[in-house]
């Protein structure tokens, strides 16, 4: 029997207030992702002040998920460089994490470090590798990497990580934002424009590029998009500022107008006076990226981040994933990516 897909959903920390443990509909995932702890460069293991939150990894195991913790983080992972370099350092690290996850009860770790340079290439194998044998000899299960669409800065080995790794999370998001000079998708499955990136574009540098097993290579789905002044999909535009699904949703209530790109299957809105966009997630756009990891017999999905489609009344994006993947036995369709 085919091993079922991965459904991973980030729980950022500060979350907790607005989105607690008791709001998520856990029989939609398999995996949650605890954001985020992160190295010192001596090593040390640092964390919010409030970061522990025993009731959600004592409810995750109660419904019989895995929950591991998140390392890093954007803005977060300064001290990875020099922490996986020195090699007391890495080690003081590996026994902190290791210790920290059998005081707290996590399954693991999902390293976040964005993003390990070519000269960075050598210490991320070793941190992994020293990880791994700290977790086994510890019976802490899962390891897994969160890496960026495409191997930009020369980072990371993956023939020599490939068999370490329970799962690498690929972060196929923000293709557009505060930082392009032109309004953008968040996430297209497609590229609308040559070379503008997208889910496929990454998915195929990964496969091929980089031999990256198929099974362990996980989509990124965010549940956020972006909002630009703008007039048009690849026309010049400002702001690039995240907003939630739900508000995305809440617009579309005020009256913007919804459009849906069948090049990149996602959808977008525009107000009516057409000076400003939102391209964001919607059912139909999170439905195409399901059959898409489906029918590539892809590892599975990680979401960013859990309780961004929380309505009030129900999280309707979430619930779709969870209705989409797993699949019974026999319905993964012949995959449809290929060198």
């Amino acid at each position: 029997m085919a091993k079922e897909p991965i459904v991973l959903g980030y729980y950022p920390s500060w979350s907790r207030k607005n989105y607690p443990h008791s709001k998520i509909p856990w029989d939609c995932l398999t995996h949650i992702a605890h954001a985020f702890v992160w190295p010192s460069p001596d090593g040390d293991l640092e964390m919010p002040r409030d970061f522990l939150y025993p009731e959600l990894v004592q409810t995750a195991h109660e419904k019989r998920l895995r929950i591991i913790v998140s390392v890093g983080g954007w803005g977060k992972d300064k001290g990875f460089g020099p922490m996986a370099a020195n090699p007391a350092a890495r080690s003081r690290f590996v026994n902190q994490l290791t210790r920290f996850c059998k005081t707290h009860g996590y399954d693991g770790a999902d390293l976040d470090w964005e993003y390990p340079k070519e000269k960075d290439r050598s210490h991320f194998v070793q941190l992994v590798t020293e990880l791994r044998r700290s977790f086994r000899e510890n019976k802490i299960p899962l390891l897994s990497a969160a890496l960026p669409s495409r191997d930009w800065r020369g980072g990371y080995d993956i023939a020599a990580l490939k068999s370490t790794l329970d799962w690498f999370g690929i972060m196929t998001y923000d293709f557009a934002g505060s930082w392009t000079k032109t309004a953008g998708y968040n996430s297209p499955l497609f590229s609308p424009f040559p070379g503008g990136g997208s889910i496929d574009d990454s998915v195929r540098f990964w496969l091929f590029a980089k031999e990256m097993p198929r099974e362990k290579l996980c989509i990124g789905i965010p549940f956020y998009g972006r909002v630009f002044q703008s007039s048009g999909i690849g026309k010049p535009g400002t702001g690039g500022n995240m907003i939630t699904y739900r508000g995305a949703e809440q617009k579309r209530s005020e009256g913007w107008l919804y459009r849906w790109d069948e090049t990149s299957k996602v959808g977008y809105l525009t107000d009516p006076r057409g000076k400003q966009l939102v391209t964001y997630e919607d059912e139909r756009s999170i439905r195409e990226k399901c059959n898409y990891l489906l029918e590539n017999r892809l590892g599975g999905c990680i979401i960013w981040a859990l309780g961004q489609d929380d309505t009030g009344t129900s999280q309707p994006l979430l619930q779709l994933v969870g209705g989409k993947i797993p699949r019974p036995p026999g319905a993964i369709k012949k995959p449809s990516v290929s060198p």
